[in-house]
């Protein structure tokens, strides 16, 4: 409602909440017929993006996480792109910030901004967009979402495969210096709370699923802009299954079946890479072949430590 334009309509998911959620969201659209409010069982957050999406009356479409915030002026400053540059898709910068948000973050109002077109724009996504994901850093037409929905029963990294399509057809993205989005974060919320064994092997699977489709149409993108697309899938989910096995119990087996999961894929050949580039997700992998064991995290760190005074000298 602080917002310095007027001329948006904010779409409330309600999937399922437990607390006053409910009320005060209907306090809010009695108040102000920009608010449409959907009440709906709980089914999880790519569900709840697709009912956004679906009842979404606007040309541009914006996200907003429940815990987190924007600068007054995201929409004004969006607006104004919009009708200069005519894009795709507009990225901000985040501000990262701890549970406490008080609105009052001294947002950074830069004006200053990048224009990127046809096969330099996908790259951009594939290097810029895809490594965080994070729907809520930019600004994109509806169109990018046509037929591009969010995988139901999907807890984890639900937007990657959206915007693996989106990165496939903008034609003009603008990446903004301005500081418009706080990202708050909180331990216990979706983002860091522990992942089961089964939704991890369930990433996997739509990944496989989302680069057999892109194989079928690779002759449609230029071939730098499909391999940096196979190099950045494996670079992602590389360090994401680093990142699930170790935060789960040491004697779990879900381990290894995550990593049996994503070995299947790296040998379909589908991806393509010679390596990340972090020490402390590459040696651990490496470590796992040999062993069949992983190293904790605080090993992973203290390995890249040593291995960049090594290597590098510092």
């Amino acid at each position: 409602m602080a917002q310095t334009v007027q001329d948006w309509e904010c779409i409330c998911v309600d999937d399922g909440s437990v607390d006053d959620s409910a009320a005060i969201l209907d306090e809010y659209a009695a108040k102000d017929s920009r608010f449409k409010v959907i009440h709906k069982h709980n089914e999880g957050v790519a569900v709840a993006r697709n009912v956004g999406l679906d009842a979404a009356n606007g040309e541009w479409i914006t996200w907003l996480d429940a815990d987190d915030g924007y600068a007054t002026w995201r929409l004004e400053e969006a607006a104004r792109i919009v009708d200069l540059e005519d894009p795709d898709l507009i990225r901000f910068r985040t501000r990262f910030v701890g549970a406490s948000f008080d609105g009052d973050y001294g947002f950074v109002r830069d004006a200053t901004y990048s224009v990127f077109d046809a096969d330099a724009a996908k790259q951009w996504c594939w290097d810029v967009l895809m490594p965080g994901g994070m729907m809520w850093t930019f600004v994109a037409k509806k169109a990018l979402f046509d037929g591009n929905r969010f995988v139901p029963g999907i807890r984890v990294k639900e937007e990657f495969p959206v915007c693996a399509r989106i990165a496939t057809r903008v034609n003009r993205v603008v990446q903004c210096e301005a500081e418009a989005y706080v990202y708050r974060q909180i331990g216990g919320s979706a983002m860091h709370s522990r992942k089961t064994s089964g939704e991890c092997i369930s990433f996997l699977d739509m990944v496989r699923g989302l680069m057999e489709e892109a194989c079928l149409k690779k002759g449609q993108m230029s071939l730098p802009v499909f391999e940096a697309m196979r190099r950045r899938v494996r670079m992602h989910c590389e360090c994401d299954i680093i990142d699930w096995v170790r935060m789960r119990d040491q004697r779990d087996h879900g381990q290894r079946e995550i990593y049996a999961a994503y070995r299947r894929l790296k040998e379909s050949g589908l991806f393509n890479c010679s390596s990340i580039q972090q020490y402390r997700y590459r040696v651990p992998i490496w470590w796992f072949d040999k062993t069949g064991q992983f190293w904790p995290i605080k090993s992973m760190v203290l390995v890249e430590r040593i291995a960049r005074r090594l290597i590098h000298g510092f």
